[in-house]
């Protein structure tokens, strides 16, 4: 199964590219395919603990098992704002 993987903020820095193709073996989880991606790209391994993920743009948990993907996203914690609902 070959998938587009975006990456935003800090992931996209770690790997140096807002996506990459990669070519996968049958079914995964979004969190391993996530740390395949990190053996690729070592700076991505210490962000793996904290990701979130959606495939095909739906928010997806680390476990959920794949089978049709065209495109993942590997989402980074999110924080900020002033602290009070506009």
């Amino acid at each position: 199964m070959k998938i587009r993987i975006l990456l935003y903020a800090s992931l996209r820095d770690a790997v140096g590219a807002r996506e990459v193709e990669i070519e996968l073996p049958g079914p995964l989880t979004p969190l391993q395919i996530a740390e395949r991606l990190a053996s690729q790209y070592p700076r991505l391994g210490p962000h793996l603990k904290s990701l979130s993920f959606a495939v095909d743009g739906e928010f997806v948990p680390a476990h959920a098992a794949l089978t049709q993907v065209r495109e993942l996203a590997l989402l980074p914690p999110v924080s900020g704002g002033l602290g009070q609902a506009w």
